[in-house]
């Protein structure tokens, strides 16, 4: 019967030897090198048929941030609202904008801050109207609304409901070369 291991490092103060030489015990230097060939064989195996979710834009809701925000006498884009995202694919992105007057004010939708989006102009003051793009990201992107007034006008831009609508689909797995 093998041998329990036995904890050997504390407060992770990990010692690989030690480690490798407990496991050498149990399984033998050949029964050790067989199990870790084994688990990369499992492991590269698994990898190649895994099915790696990607985002697809649609008009399932995911993420918000429904706070409003106001702007006045702002005539350069400044950050409104920021949402992080932690997979890759394609996403929709919306957002509510209005104005208090006949003024222009102006918003964008920006990633890692860059702009990335339609420029959206409001010249008239009856609410919010909402905006939509889809956007392709990466892993751990920035999506962000950002938005301006009029230099010294005194018009006011309001946004909300920044919102990420998307569902998850898988990575093709096989490509179509020549039809």
């Amino acid at each position: 019967m093998p041998k329990p291991l036995y904890p050997i490092a504390k407060d992770d103060d990990v010692d690989a030897a030690a480690i490798q030489a407990n496991l050498e015990e149990i399984w033998g230097a050949d029964g050790l090198q067989h199990l870790i060939d084994a688990s990369e064989t499992a492991l590269h195996s698994h990898a190649l048929n895994t099915h790696i979710p990607a985002l697809v834009a649609s008009d399932t809701l995911k993420q918000s941030a429904n706070t409003v925000r106001q702007t006045s006498n702002v005539s350069n884009y400044t950050k409104r609202k920021e949402i992080q995202i932690y997979w890759e694919g394609t996403v929709r992105v919306k957002f509510d904008m209005s104005s208090d007057s006949s003024n222009s004010v102006w918003g964008r939708v920006y990633k890692n801050s860059s702009a990335i989006g339609t420029e959206r102009t409001l010249s008239v003051a009856d609410g919010y109207h909402t905006y939509s793009q889809d956007f392709t990201v990466a892993k751990n992107d920035l999506i962000q609304l950002y938005d301006k007034t009029g230099s010294g006008d005194g018009s006011i831009v309001s946004v909300q409901n920044f919102r990420l609508y998307y569902d998850y689909g898988n990575l093709t797995e096989t490509v179509v070369k020549t039809d």
